[in-house]
């Protein structure tokens, strides 16, 4: 199993939610009896392909992020950097997690798929502004192409599905809850009558205003 998209550079050490849940995941596959796990992600200031080996057993391939101009090169040099590793690892399944470089590069292409699907692109472009809302709304042209061409589809809860609705008529789709860690589990409970912790970002982006 190849997942593909973003992913932690350094073990346990997560920027994101996506990057969190693709590391939990992996890990937990990697458990399997059978089954090889691989995770493929680009990673700035990297000169060439770095491998890391996870305490869980995932192989982890840290790709040189080219980045300029990004999806108005059409990632012509980061999907290829993908597609020449997933070649050399053959995988018999890649999990795309995340609608933009990652879909782009291995999403329906060589090898049998399924996408993940993070965030709903085109409506945060409509709340970003100036340049940053121009790029957005290009970007959102590669997140619409790879929700058409997907063939599976894991969706989060019912608002993503919602939101695609119309651009996932040939796809299968599974509803499928976001991996948790089994640490969290072991969390001793301290829990408190009324009180109510929340952990998140908080910004325009989330649509709250």
């Amino acid at each position: 199993v190849a997942i593909v998209g973003p992913y932690p550079r350094e073990e346990g050490k997560s920027r994101g939610g996506v990057e969190s849940v693709a590391e939990a995941l992996a890990d937990g596959l990697a458990q399997v009896d059978g089954v090889e796990v691989h995770a493929l992600t680009c990673v700035r200031g990297l000169k060439s392909v770095t491998l890391r080996r996870t305490a869980a057993g995932t192989e982890v391939h840290l790709l040189p992020l080219f980045g300029t101009l990004g999806c108005l090169t059409r990632f012509f040099i980061d999907a290829r950097r993908i597609q020449k590793e997933l070649r050399r690892i053959a995988p018999d399944v890649v999990h795309v997690q995340s609608q933009m470089l990652y879909a782009f590069a291995a999403l329906e292409r060589e090898w049998p798929s399924v996408l993940t699907i993070h965030g709903i692109r085109f409506r945060e472009a409509r709340m970003e502004r100036g340049y940053r809302g121009l790029q957005h709304r290009y970007a959102t042209r590669y997140e619409l192409d790879a929700i058409s061409r997907a063939r599976n589809v894991i969706c989060l809860n019912n608002y993503s599905f919602q939101s695609y609705e119309n651009y996932l008529k040939e796809a299968r789709i599974r509803f499928i809850d976001n991996p948790i860690d089994d640490v969290f589990f072991d969390v001793e409970n301290r829990e408190e009558q009324g009180r109510i912790l929340m952990l998140a970002a908080v910004r325009r982006l989330k649509g709250i205003e």
